[in-house]
């Protein structure tokens, strides 16, 4: 079968980032609906949003107080004429999609973000995910057509721990948004600067993210203000300080150093944002992809990733720019040989020669 005649039904959820298009998420999906005859997203919300038809695009919202609503009511919807249903997880839209598949007679296509197989941190974040996380294991994954996860750590982990034949899952990287391709003048790069109080004679360090225990800026903090004796090193957070599981002030005080914090950024001001930095670093657990990784490499930021990072090999055996660190003493011989080459003329050279997401999708039918 032709991509051209596939009509995909997609379960997604979250509270109105697909209509706003932030991050390029609603770009993204109008080009995967060109790929198919049709495409349509089940979209379960907590806010009150509007049918939307976009061409070969039909976004339909399921409103609810809880997902759990959003998910029963969404039981109930008559769907004919599909022949795949993809789902954003393997857990509450993994499960609804497996319902649509046995109900309907779809293939069921599952995507996986993140890492989530017995992830203690994942796990912390809400108690309850700890039961989806054994719905995910035992009952959907096993009975997916195809799965598709975005790096081949959480791969092996499928074929490691829940015996799930290799032949079945793809690896598709998120794509970037070409916004980070864009080109910035001096001026804008200064006005940024000056809004944000950042420095030009200091050694910039940048972090971006949610602000959430995995992401381990404890150590971020404290390896910078061991770098930091003579007071030559400037550390930029982006992203929404306010909503954090750290005691950010706490972290300052005990490392005696002061951060600049961004604020949530636009796309067009996280290029600016990458662009001002002289080392982008990242001290996660685990990323699902490292979109940042991929967004400060795109902006030709060199980057450095803890090597307990787990998710994130793909994007770093990809790129001469970026490399892991092992303990404070690696990343400071690090530092310093960045700070000794204060040039930085280098393209991007991501090049995944990996299955995309809709080539994933369009090839569940024939299995």
């Amino acid at each position: 079968m032709q991509s051209n005649k596939i009509n995909v039904l997609m379960i997604s959820y979250g509270r109105g980032a697909l209509y706003e298009n932030k991050a390029g998420v609603l770009d993204r999906h109008v080009e995967y609906s060109s790929h198919f005859n049709s495409l349509k997203i089940i979209y379960l919300t907590k806010k009150k949003l509007k049918k939307k038809n976009l061409g070969n695009l039909i976004i339909v919202p399921v409103f609810g107080n809880s997902y759990l609503v959003c998910f029963l009511k969404a039981l109930f919807i008559n769907l004919k004429n599909y022949h795949v249903v993809t789902t954003q997880d393997p857990f509450l839209t993994g499960l609804l999609g497996l319902f649509y598949k046995k109900r309907f007679k779809l293939k069921l296509h599952v995507q996986n973000h993140s890492n989530f197989i017995d992830n203690k941190y994942w796990i912390k974040e809400n108690k309850f995910n700890l039961i989806l996380n054994q719905i995910a294991k035992k009952i959907i994954l096993p009975q997916a057509n195809r799965l598709r996860v975005v790096n081949s750590f959480e791969k092996a982990n499928y074929i490691k721990k829940l015996n799930i034949p290799e032949k079945i899952i793809d690896v598709a990287p998120i794509s970037v948004n070409p916004i980070f391709h864009s080109k910035v003048t001096k001026q804008l790069m200064d006005d940024f600067n000056d809004i944000h109080k950042i420095e030009n004679k200091k050694f910039k360090i940048g972090w971006a993210g949610r602000f959430v225990r995995l992401k381990r800026l404890d150590i971020l903090f404290e390896y910078a203000s061991l770098l930091d004796d003579e007071n030559e090193i400037q550390l930029i957070l982006a992203g929404n300080n306010l909503n954090t599981d750290f005691d950010l002030e706490a972290l300052e005080r005990k490392h005696s150093i002061k951060p600049v914090y961004t604020g949530q950024l636009a796309p067009i001001e996280l290029v600016k944002f990458y662009k001002s930095l002289d080392v982008f670093v990242l001290t996660s657990e685990y990323e699902g992809y490292g979109m940042v990784l991929a967004e400060a490499l795109t902006c030709n930021t060199p980057v450095l990733v803890s090597d307990s990072s787990n998710g994130t090999f793909d994007i770093i055996k990809e790129n001469n720019h970026a490399s892991y660190f092992s303990s404070f003493e690696d990343f400071k011989t690090k530092i310093f040989e960045l700070k000794n080459n204060k040039t930085r003329n280098f393209n991007s050279n991501l090049n995944f020669k990996t299955r995309t997401s809709v080539e994933s999708i369009i090839k569940t039918i024939f299995v």
